[in-house]
């Protein structure tokens, strides 16, 4: 995997500037927003340059000799035991080990970025054991395409030089040429966002030889290589001998060059057909390449009947995503490592067509687990993308790149951070993708306020409803979302088109939300409901809005009481010695264990009468300890919901069963 970038003098980016992409190895999916000229796609521009020898553009004002490209690249040794033996092996572990152990905060200071790099390296290693990956920074320049990056070159060097006992020069061979196995092991493609005719073709063409399984690939090579029997040569003529495929091939096509080659030589003697490969000879990678090529040419893609070639850019674009989906979706193995870099998937969509372009992409990172980099204008892509990094990239007050990074699975709860215009723009763009996703597809919507709330319903609702859950952040957003979402569902022009329902699903607050609108539609596509425990009933209810019970609610309130309990109890002896407030004389256990279970309760509140606790002896402050605990819960959200789901699943709770019907 790719997992960072220094650019160095590359377009806007001007100086040094480093970019993670890896936090976890769920980070597949790497999503750039900003606006016109911020550098989004220099981002993506830089890797094809790597990769592919795309063009270096220099930034302004800066000297060729200052600019580089660098990827960062973690991967596993086994990948590379074929390409690196003996020398060479040693030589990939010794580089690697110096960017895991080496110390380069003597740079920190003329190069700031560097300590951007450190921190990834670090965090990776929490992750990823030296012994297993190697880490890697190799770099290119308009002018030398195969260098260290310059900034701990001379670290590096002055390291392995005396470490291996080598000379400048062998070190820098021995570099160039492990950077070229490590380029033999990926394949970038690249889809710009305007692609002419020939662009296209030639990408499309790419992207097979790319795709294309490693099995059929071996398939062919492997019937080139079989042995056939055929007469001897020369003075051996009467005997048989076995030749491969691949090399009687070679051995006709060599006669006849060579007769060409006399019968020209026979009017002037200085022609000759110059070989300027090592090897004259065509071998089997060579020939399977071909064989693909000519294979696919013959059987261009077509959609109505019409080459792609023919349709409209956007349809173009969109046809190189479903077709790589296609080969992706394949699930066999590739013979090289795939990147993709996608510029603007939407452009020229109909945003009825952009849900679909986004799911494709999703799979395509998430399911499939391909590295994908994309930038974006349409922000409603961003309910659809829950895996992965978002990359906001602004230009300072000094006219330099910043970049602010965002896990997608919290975006819109991390929404504060966010600056105005992104956030308006994820709403709309949001709202009308929602729309537009149950207009074109059976999909149906619940939207809840966190990614708890989103856990514990995947736990429970069954597969077959087709639900996509989205966590957005709070009551309040949910309630912004549906009062979108109200008019175009509610209008019968719409109605008649919806396929999909939407379920906007909160908890009750202390403070409570006031709803000026219907808590549904009138056709029954859309709602709006409030977890509510109705006291009386003791049974806990999904209310309307402006539903008269008002008793504080909160979704983790709604589970089962013993499951809850326990999950509790494994995440306070997981953190014994932790501390509410600094004040507190007792630790989270101390406090916990003065409590057990309350047997006879039917939820899963800690706090007031409907408590799981009771008071394991006398004396303790029940009110004071609760709010201690429930202090604690509320800082381990997530964990407990975790261990929740591990333990032993039990059928689900009778208020899930009014969302089913909802749906059904």
């Amino acid at each position: 995997m790719v997992a960072g970038i220094f650019l160095r003098n590359f377009k806007i980016y001007g100086g040094i500037n480093f970019i993670p992409f890896l936090e976890s190895e769920n980070d597949k999916l790497n999503l750039f927003i900003g606006n016109n000229g911020a550098g989004k796609s220099s981002i993506l521009e830089a890797l094809d340059t790597f990769f592919n020898d795309g063009d270096f553009i220099v930034h302004s004002g800066a000297r060729p000799r200052d600019a580089s490209i660098s990827p960062v690249f973690l991967m596993k040794k086994s990948k590379m035991f074929q390409e690196l033996i003996g020398e060479k092996y040693e030589f990939a572990n010794n580089l690697s080990l110096s960017f895991w152990e080496l110390d380069y905060s003597s740079l920190f200071g003329s190069t700031p970025e560097l300590e951007k790099f450190i921190g990834l390296r670090d965090s990776l290693l929490k992750q990823y054991s030296s012994e297993e990956y190697f880490l890697f920074v190799f770099g290119n320049n308009p002018n030398n395409r195969d260098t260290v990056l310059g900034t701990t070159s001379r670290i590096i060097q002055n390291h392995l030089t005396v470490k291996m006992d080598i000379d400048e020069r062998l070190f820098i061979n021995k570099h160039n040429s492990l950077c070229g196995n490590v380029k033999e092991i990926y394949r970038y493609l690249y889809i710009p966002v305007e692609t002419s005719i020939t662009e296209f073709l030639r990408i499309e063409e790419n992207g097979i030889q790319s795709l294309t399984n490693k099995e059929l690939k071996n398939e062919i090579k492997n019937t080139l290589n079989h042995l056939i029997e055929l007469p001897g040569l020369g003075e051996q003529r009467i005997t048989r001998r076995n030749i491969s495929i691949i090399n009687y091939i070679n051995e006709k096509i060599q006669e006849y060059v060579d007769e060409i080659e006399n019968s020209v030589q026979s009017i002037d003697e200085t022609y000759h057909f110059n070989r300027e490969q090592r090897s004259k000879r065509v071998n089997v990678k060579d020939f399977t390449e071909v064989i693909i090529d000519v294979y696919f040419s013959k059987r261009r893609l077509q959609k109505d009947g019409k080459h792609i070639k023919n349709l409209s850019a956007g349809e173009r674009k969109k046809a190189l995503i479903d077709i790589t989906y296609a080969f992706i979706a394949n699930e066999s193995e590739t013979e090289h490592e795939v990147i993709i870099g996608i510029d603007e998937p939407e452009t020229s969509l109909h945003i009825s067509m952009c849900y679909e372009q986004y799911e494709r992409i999703e799979e395509i990172a998430n399911k499939f687990g391909t590295q994908l980099f994309v930038t974006t204008h349409w922000y409603g892509g961003l309910p659809v993308l829950n895996n992965g990094r978002l990359y906001h990239v602004k230009k300072n007050e000094e006219r330099n790149v910043d970049v602010e990074i965002f896990q997608l699975s919290n975006y819109f709860e991390k929404r504060g951070s966010h600056p105005n215009d992104v956030n308006l723009k994820s709403f709309y763009d949001l709202t009308s993708s929602i729309v537009s996703a149950v207009r074109s597809k059976p999909i149906n919507w619940l939207i809840v306020e966190g990614k708890t709330d989103k856990d514990y319903l995947e736990h429970y609702l069954p597969d077959d409803l087709n639900i996509k859950i989205l966590p957005v952040g709070g009551c309040t957003i949910v309630k912004k979302i549906y009062e979108y979402l109200y008019l175009p569902i509610n209008a019968n022009e719409e109605a008649r088109d919806l396929i999909g329902r939407i379920y906007c699903l909160i908890d009750t607050d202390r403070r409570g939300i006031t709803l000026e609108l219907n808590s549904e539609t009138k056709n029954g596509k859309l709602c709006i409901r409030r977890m509510q425990l109705d006291h009386d009933k003791n049974i806990i209810k999904l209310v309307r809005i402006s539903d008269n019970l008002n008793t504080e609610t909160e979704f983790e309130e709604v589970l089962y009481p013993k499951r809850f309990y326990d999950a509790l109890s494994i995440v306070v002896n997981n953190h014994s010695t932790f501390q509410v407030a600094n004040e507190a004389t007792e630790t989270i256990l101390q406090v916990f264990s003065k409590y057990e279970f309350e047997s006879s309760a039917t939820f899963s509140f800690i706090i007031g009468t409907n408590s799981i606790l009771k008071p394991a002896e006398l004396g303790r402050n029940f009110n004071s300890d609760t709010e201690v605990i429930h202090s604690f819960f509320d800082s381990k959200k997530d964990e407990i919901c975790k261990e929740y789901l591990k333990l032993e699943k039990e059928e689900s709770p009778l208020w899930i069963l009014d969302i089913i019907k909802f749906y059904s």
